[in-house]
């Protein structure tokens, strides 16, 4: 049987109960890790022993720095990195489209709590 490695994801939100719902979501499929501010997401994608494949961005942090912001400047200080920072929000399309490409994200998926959605959205944005 042929065992696909599993991708780890690194899920950046201030709001607990998304947190909840959304690891609870992608356990099983993906490695999810779940973090509260930039700091704890900074120390995670500097760990050399730990292999990341996406990040999941929260468009509205508390504070001046935003999602897109955060994404931004954390993915032009890891220049070789395959690691894909997408912005994750309850915004509407066209705000979450103009934000991940002004910023140079990798995409965006609008915030679903319906498991089959989500996995095929971040699937599609694994392997594009």
């Amino acid at each position: 049987t042929f065992f696909m490695e599993e991708k780890t994801i690194v899920y950046l939100d201030d709001n607990e109960n998304d947190r909840e719902i959304v690891t609870e979501l992608l356990d099983g499929d993906y490695d999810i890790i779940p973090v509260t501010d930039w700091v704890a997401l900074n120390s995670i994608l500097f760990d050399r022993n730990r292999s990341i494949h996406l990040v999941l961005l929260d468009l509205n942090m508390p504070g001046v720095v935003k999602g897109d912001t955060i994404g931004s400047t954390i993915k032009s200080s890891l220049k070789n990195s395959n690691i894909k920072f997408v912005l994750f929000s309850a915004a509407d399309v066209e705000t979450l489209m103009k934000k991940s490409h002004d910023a140079d994200l990798d995409g965006w998926i609008q915030k679903t709590y319906v498991k089959n959605v989500l996995i095929r959205r971040i699937h599609e944005i694994l392997t594009k």
